[in-house]
């Protein structure tokens, strides 16, 4: 074989992707489910760095190493595509919970989220013996799906074990890390630490500038209402004699959230 009939080959092998995969768009949901388990002290070392392989070695990582466990308990309750096999179980390196990162596959008759897949989304996550759960969808949650959602935290809705579910569309769940704009998350305080840093400083968090439970920032390193997030910004110019500011942000329900009350 000459290397014009190769490389043909390679094309076609290819084109056979293409069709029904948007590898580009898959590649970077899943890079950054990568950078959301770093940031929050989450096991990724039995993963490669996706941001390091080209489109076809991720077509050929996913397919060959889903977790044959998960898709075990999940096949009941969601088709077994490619996009659901890119989902995975992960253990926090500090408390040794799991959580359980899941790409929704993408029902062609729905044109939303229903109530029913959140649902199924909540067995999946006591199924798996999981903490935690991020579901990450390509298409939006309707409102009662949110709502049952949201009771899933406040009410324990899942399992007295299961403590934080999260939602993402496809084209919010962007790696906020690295942008000028986002301030350096240093600590987030959550129950004890709360009260432990309020007598250390003799302060009282109710009275500190408020961050809505789905900010991007609280969302993302997996705030709870009633946590107290620590952050470093940058401020003023290079001419400044302040470059660096220390706040902190007290978490709580978003206005909706309030207002439903």
């Amino acid at each position: 074989m000459d290397e014009l009939e190769i490389l043909v080959e390679a094309k076609a092998d290819e084109q056979d992707y293409k069709p029904y995969l948007n590898v580009e768009h898959l590649k970077g949901i899943k890079e950054t489910s990568q950078v959301f388990l770093k940031e929050n002290n989450f096991d990724i070392s039995k993963e490669p760095d996706f941001s390091e392989m080209t489109e076809e070695q991720f077509i050929k990582y996913i397919e060959n190493n889903s977790n044959e466990n998960l898709v075990e308990k999940f096949k009941d309750l969601f088709e077994e595509n490619f996009r659901s096999n890119m989902s995975n179980i992960y253990k926090h390196n500090k408390t040794g919970n799991n959580i359980l990162i899941f790409f929704l596959p993408t029902s062609e008759t729905r044109a939303n989220v229903g109530v029913d897949t959140v649902k199924n989304f909540c067995k999946l996550i006591v199924l798996t013996g999981c903490n935690e759960g991020v579901l990450i969808s390509e298409k939006h949650l309707t409102s009662r799906s949110r709502e049952e959602l949201e009771s899933s935290n406040v009410k324990n809705h899942c399992s007295e074990n299961v403590y934080n579910v999260i939602s993402y569309v496809d084209e919010m769940f962007i790696n906020i890390v690295g942008h000028c704009l986002s301030p350096k998350v240093l600590k987030i305080y959550s129950g004890k630490e709360v009260v432990a840093f309020e007598e250390e400083n003799k302060v009282d968090s109710k009275f500190f500038p408020r961050m809505f439970i789905n900010d991007p920032i609280a969302k993302f390193y997996r705030s709870r209402v009633g946590d107290v997030i620590m952050l470093q910004r940058k401020t003023g110019t290079s001419n400044t004699l302040i470059r660096e500011q220390i706040s902190y942000r007290k978490v709580v329900y978003a206005i909706s959230k309030e207002v439903r009350k």
